[in-house]
C-alpha cells in the first residue's frame, strides 16, 4: 500500500496563515528546507564567540533588570558531576543562565490553552529561528520538529504574557525538548519571540476571513427575502475601499439585488452592507499582513548577524505592537459587520410594506406553511408576517432570535474595546510598555466565536423567509441555496436552538461560496489551498514515521 503524505517545509520559504492551521489543526507533518543547518550552525557559533568576548543579552548576561549582572561574576552551581554527592540533581546543578533561566521563566496560570494553539506557535517559531538570527544550533529546532510532529506539546495556561514576548509559553516549550537540544546560553534565544501570540493570530485570520465569507452569502439571502434594492452593489458605489469593492463584486455575483428591488433605496442593513461587512474584510487583510510578515521574520533578542564582523544587536524589534493594532483593527471591524447582521435580522422580522405583485402563494403552498387563512393565486400580505410567524395570529415566529442574536453582538461589541490602550511596567521598569497584543489575541477569539452565532441567526432568518413567500432563488445563489435548505423547514413555534446550532455548523460550507479568488482577506475559493511551500513525500505503508522529512 502505497500513501502520499504531504509534508509542509518549514524555513525555505513564507509560512503562511493557511500552513499555520494545517500544521496546527490538521496536524500535518513539517520538515526543514536543507540550507537551514548550515545557516544555524553559523550563527551558532558566532554567538558564541561574542559571549565569549563581550556581554551577550541572556548568554553572558542576566535578563530583565539584572541585565547588568554577568553570568561570568557569578557563582555557578556545583558541576553535575558531584551532584550526586550533595544530592543536588542534575537539573538543580545546570548553569543559572541555561536550564535553570527556563524553569524560571515557565509559570503559566488559568486553564489550557487548546492544544491546536500550542502547535500553532511551535510551528511559528520553527519559522523564525529558521532564519538564522537567533543563535540557536540546528540540534535546537531538529528537536523542535521532532516535537511538533510527535505532538508532545506541554501544557501551557492561558495567563502568562503580556506583549513583551511569549517567554513563559516557550520556556515551557523548551522543557519539553530532551536535555542535549539546547547548548548553556540557549534559554534566552528560544524564548525571545512573541509565537503564541502570532500562531493564535494566523488561526484568527483563517477564521475570520472563512466567517466573512459565509456572512457574504447570508446577506445575499437576505436581499433575496427583501427584494433588496440592487443599487447599492453597484461598483462605482462601493467608494475606494478594497473591502467594499469585494464585498460589491461578490453580492452582484452571488445575484443579490437582481429581482425588482420593494423600495428606491433601502435601510442600511442593505444599502450599506458592503460598507460594513468590508470594513472587516480589510480589518481582517491587514491582520493577514502582520500575521505573515512576523511569523517569518527573525525578531530574536539579541539578534545575531554573521558579519563579518559578527555582531550582537540588541533593540526592541519584537514589540508587539503592530500586532496589538492589528488584532484590535480586525476586531472593531467585525463588530460593526456584526451590527449589520443584526439590522438584517431587524428587516427580516418584519413584514414586507407592501405585497409585491409577483409574489403568490397557491393554498396548497400556505397551508404546508403553517397559515390559517389564505386566497389562493392571489398576493397575500400574510406571507411575510411579523417575526415570520407560521400558525395562528398569536405565534411568535423567531422573536426570541433577536435576543440571542443581541446577547451574542454584546461579546462582540466588548471585545472590541481595544487591547492595545493598555499596557504595564514590569521588571523595575525595564519592560515598561507591555502591548497586551495576547488580550487582543482572546478578544478577536472571542468575537468570532460571537459573531457566528450572530450569522447564524441571520441565515435561519432568511432561510424561513425565503421559504414562507416561496422564492426560488437565482441560478448564481442555488448551490449555497441547496446548503441552507438542510435548516429545519417546519414553520410551527418551536425551541430554536437546534436551528443555530445547524446554522453555525453551515456557515463553513457555504464560506466557498462567498470567497473572492484574487482579492485580499480569503482564499477560500480554493477549499483545497495552494501549499506555496510543500513538498509532497511517499511513504510505503499505512503509517509514516513522524519523524521522517527531518534532516
Amino acid at each position: 500500500m502505497r500513501q502520499t503524505v504531504r509534508v509542509i517545509e518549514l524555513g525555505g520559504g513564507r509560512l503562511s496563515c493557511e500552513q499555520i492551521v494545517e500544521i496546527a489543526r490538521q496536524r500535518e507533518p513539517v520538515r526543514l528546507a536543507d540550507d537551514v543547518a548550515p545557516r544555524l550552525t553559523a550563527n551558532h557559533q558566532a554567538v558564541m564567540r561574542l559571549a565569549e568576548t563581550g556581554p551577550v543579552y541572556g548568554r553572558s548576561t542576566g535578563v530583565g533588570a539584572l541585565i547588568t549582572a554577568r553570568v561570568m561574576d557569578t557563582d555557578q552551581p556545583r558541576a553535575a558531576a558531584s551532584a550526586g554527592d550533595a544530592g543536588i540533581s542534575k537539573a538543580e546543578a545546570a548553569p543559572e543562565h541555561g536550564d535553570g533561566l527556563l524553569r524560571s521563566h515557565a509559570t503559566t496560570a488559568g486553564p489550557p490553552l487548546p492544544g491546536e494553539q500550542v502547535r500553532a506557535m511551535t510551528a511559528v517559531r520553527i519559522q523564525q529561528i529558521s532564519v538564522g538570527r537567533s543563535g540557536l544550533g540546528p540540534r535546537a529546532v531538529v528537536a523542535l520538529v521532532d516535537l511538533l510532529n510527535t505532538d508532545r506539546m506541554p501544557t501551557i495556561g492561558r495567563y502568562s504574557s503580556i506583549g513583551t514576548g511569549d517567554i513563559a509559553p516557550l520556556a515551557r516549550l523548551a522543557l519539553a525538548l530532551p536535555d542535549d537540544a539546547l547548548d548553556p546560553g540557549d534559554g534566552l534565544a528560544l524564548m525571545s519571540s512573541n509565537a503564541l501570540t502570532i500562531g493564535r493570530a494566523a488561526l484568527a485570520v483563517v477564521d475570520l476571513d472563512r466567517l466573512l465569507a459565509a456572512a457574504t452569502v447570508v446577506t445575499a439571502l437576505t436581499f433575496l427575502a427583501r427584494d433588496g434594492a440592487g443599487g447599492a452593489l453597484h461598483p462605482q458605489a462601493a467608494g475606494p475601499f478594497p473591502g467594499p469593492q469585494r464585498i460589491a463584486r461578490v453580492l452582484r455575483s452571488l445575484e443579490a439585488g437582481s429581482r425588482r428591488a420593494a423600495r428606491l433605496q433601502d435601510q442600511y442593513g442593505l444599502r450599506a452592507a458592503p460598507q460594513t461587512l468590508g470594513i472587516a474584510v480589510d480589518g481582517a487583510a491587514g491582520l493577514r499582513q502582520v500575521v505573515t510578515a512576523l511569523a517569518n521574520a527573525g525578531l530574536e533578542n539579541p539578534l545575531v548577524l554573521g558579519g563579518p564582523p559578527a555582531s550582537a544587536v540588541h533593540h526592541g524589534g519584537f514589540h508587539a505592537v503592530h500586532l496589538t493594532a492589528a488584532l484590535d483593527d480586525a476586531a472593531l471591524g467585525l463588530a460593526r459587520a456584526a451590527v449589520g447582521s443584526i439590522n438584517r435580522l431587524s428587516l427580516l422580522t418584519e413584514p414586507l410594506p407592501m405585497a409585491t405583485p409577483d409574489v403568490r402563494v397557491t393554498t396548497d403552498a400556505a397551508v404546508a406553511a403553517g397559515y390559517d387563512v389564505v386566497v389562493a393565486d392571489e398576493p397575500v400580505a400574510g406571507v411575510s408576517r411579523p417575526f415570520l410567524a407560521g400558525g395562528p395570529s398569536t405565534a411568535s415566529g423567531i422573536m426570541v432570535l433577536e435576543y440571542t442574536a443581541a446577547a451574542a453582538l454584546g461579546t462582540v461589541r466588548a471585545a472590541a474595546a481595544p487591547a492595545a490602550a493598555q499596557s504595564a511596567g514590569l521588571s523595575r521598569g525595564i519592560e515598561q510598555d507591555a502591548t497586551y497584543a495576547p488580550l487582543a489575541a482572546d478578544q478577536l477569539a472571542d468575537a468570532i466565536a460571537a459573531a457566528r452565532v450572530v450569522v447564524a441567526v441571520e441565515l435561519v432568518a432568511a432561510t424561513r423567509a425565503i421559504r414562507l413567500r416561496g422564492l426560488t432563488p437565482p441560478a448564481a445563489l442555488e448551490p449555497a441555496w441547496s446548503v441552507c435548505a438542510r435548516l429545519p423547514a417546519t414553520m410551527v413555534d418551536r425551541d430554536l436552538t437546534v436551528d443555530v446550532e445547524l446554522a453555525q455548523a453551515l456557515l463553513d460550507d457555504i464560506a466557498p461560496f462567498g470567497a473572492d479568488s484574487g482579492t485580499m482577506g480569503t482564499n477560500l475559493a480554493q477549499e483545497n489551498l495552494v501549499r506555496t511551500n510543500r513538498t509532497e513525500t511517499t511513504f510505503v505503508g499505512s503509517s509514516p514515521d513522524p519523524k521522517d522529512g527531518i534532516p
